[in-house]
């Protein structure tokens, strides 16, 4: 894992294919922290690897305060900013994501901040497959049938 500076950390920095934000201090090292975890799973390498092998980019950013505290995918950035002065790094997937929000009382699953991660960077990969052409996407509060199945596929992956 290297980093490059500010304004944003970046996991595989040849290619800056995974970039985290750094809006206030701890942010950015929570959320390494969370894809580290993420990684030393079978099914979270998958996730990684489909990321870097897409050929696309995505930023991990802190979104603005939602209540009901939210999760996102999407071709837009969680927070409004001016355009990067190198448009060569501007990614193709932003993730709007706050371990701090997670578990949320809304959540009926109050699932971990870990998993919540977990699912968005799964759809940042079918994201960039379809060439970021898809609408964006919220973290649903009644994942569906394969998503249930990858979680509780991950969850048996950390546990082990």
């Amino acid at each position: 894992m290297a980093i490059r500076g500010q304004p944003a950390r970046n996991i595989g920095a040849e290619s800056s294919w995974l970039q985290i934000d750094t809006p206030e201090a701890g942010y950015a090292g929570s959320v390494v922290t969370l894809v580290a975890r993420i990684a030393r799973t079978q099914s979270g390498r998958a996730i990684l690897e489909g990321i870097r092998a897409s050929g696309g980019r995505v930023k991990i950013e802190k979104p603005t305060l939602t209540d009901p505290p939210n999760a996102t995918v999407g071709r837009e950035p969680a927070v409004k900013r001016p355009a990067p002065e190198n448009a060569g790094v501007t990614p193709d997937c932003y993730i709007g994501f706050d371990p701090e929000d997670w578990p949320s009382p809304v959540d009926p699953a109050a699932r971990s901040p870990e998993v919540i991660l977990f699912l968005l960077l799964r759809e940042a990969v079918s994201f960039l497959r379809a060439g970021g052409g898809a609408d964006a996407r919220s973290v649903s509060a009644e994942p569906d049938p394969e998503e249930a199945a990858a979680i509780a596929q991950f969850q048996r992956e950390r546990s082990a």
